[in-house]
């Protein structure tokens, strides 16, 4: 199944254009840059939106849930970051 996830994942990205594949790498490193408490926040709202259909990710990313809880820098690095994640269904 991670295999699976992997492989999608690298099509995703691939179908990118190179600026928004530039965007997804540089938001993976500034990801690692933040402080330790905000990148655990960060990772785990990622995993909890893998399970959102991918029609519908932003506008949880919008809500009014994620604008209190993100700076508007860290719904950017999840935007960019969801934008090569497959949809993952709740287990």
């Amino acid at each position: 199944a991670e295999r699976q996830r992997r492989l999608a994942r690298n099509e995703m990205l691939e179908r990118l254009s190179p600026e928004q594949q530039m965007q997804v790498n540089r938001s993976a490193t500034r990801l690692r840059q933040l402080p330790s408490n905000r990148a655990a926040l960060v990772k785990q709202a990622f995993q909890e939106l893998r399970s959102v259909p991918l029609d519908q990710r932003q506008t949880v990313l919008n809500s009014q849930r994620y604008q209190h809880m993100f700076s508007p820098e860290e719904r950017g690095i999840l935007t960019n970051l969801l934008r090569v994640e497959p949809y993952a269904p709740p287990k």
